[in-house]
């Protein structure tokens, strides 16, 4: 990260929101389709999930393993419809992975953010990689809830998007077609400390102002009505499965001129 980058990031984000001063004073747009629903979902996630966190509750079956996970994966509309049809129909689909997926998954968020989440999230990491998990799965889903769970140092790591933020700053991307690893992801927290830093100016909070400053600067605006695919190389389910029935998910109203400022 270097200081011209700093300024281009800045610039292409003002580009967008030419009346934003900071983010303890945002402007309304910026809360409406950004900061809110990212701080609402992060409250109800540690309201699900700190049973099993902070209490120590036991998943007792499959199906309640589901459940929790899904109630918090539905929050947002980080995981894409694919992604989900890709957990029930072929990653989680034999008996007993959701129940071991959430106990690991459970022990690297009572890790954060003071014990040892790397070694809790590389046993997530390696599981995944031993199950022929998508690449891009590997990146969102473990980074999905420890966003949720704890924004003020985790950040969810969506696979093109994080890339194209990385590569902007001038800093190494974690390249499509692989999977993520631990040493990759503390590059992208580095990378979001180092912001944070950088442009005291504009008050960054936590790493929700972060991912919101970098979902406008990699042309996440202008992304809202294309769905999320794996990469080309990422291993693919056989066939084009119909989208799930799933709630209805935040997705941002964004004002046209602003969609075009972005391209």
């Amino acid at each position: 990260m270097n200081d011209t980058a700093i300024q281009d990031v800045r610039a292409r984000f003002l580009a967008i929101l030419p009346d934003f001063n900071d983010f303890e004073n945002p402007p309304q747009v910026l809360i409406d389709n950004e900061l809110d629903y990212k701080r609402a979902a992060a409250k109800k996630a540690r309201s699900i999930l700190e049973e099993f966190v902070d209490n120590r509750a036991k998943l007792s079956t499959d199906g309640e393993a589901r459940k929790v996970l899904f109630e918090v994966i539905e929050l947002t509309n980080f995981l894409s419809w694919r992604d989900r049809v890709y957990l029930d129909g072929q990653l989680f689909s034999e008996d007993g992975m959701w129940i071991e997926f959430g106990n690991m998954l459970f022990d690297c968020l009572r890790e954060t953010p003071d014990g040892n989440w790397q070694e809790a999230l590389q046993k997530i990491l390696d599981w995944l990689v031993s199950k022929n998990s998508w690449f891009s799965v590997t990146k969102i889903l473990p980074t999905y809830f420890l966003f949720l769970w704890d924004p003020t140092r985790h950040f969810c790591v969506k696979s093109r998007f994080t890339d194209r933020f990385l590569k902007l700053l001038g800093v190494k991307p974690l390249g499509q077609g692989k999977p993520l690893t631990v040493d990759g992801y503390q590059r992208v927290l580095q990378t979001c400390d180092d912001l944070r830093s950088a442009i005291p100016d504009w008050k960054l909070r936590d790493n929700i102002d972060v991912h919101s400053l970098a979902w406008l600067v990699a042309g996440g605006w202008s992304d809202v009505s294309r769905p999320d695919r794996p990469t080309d190389t990422d291993p693919k389910p056989d066939g084009e499965e119909k989208p799930p029935v799933v709630q209805e998910l935040h997705r941002p109203k964004i004002p046209l001129n602003l969609i075009l400022a972005a391209l």
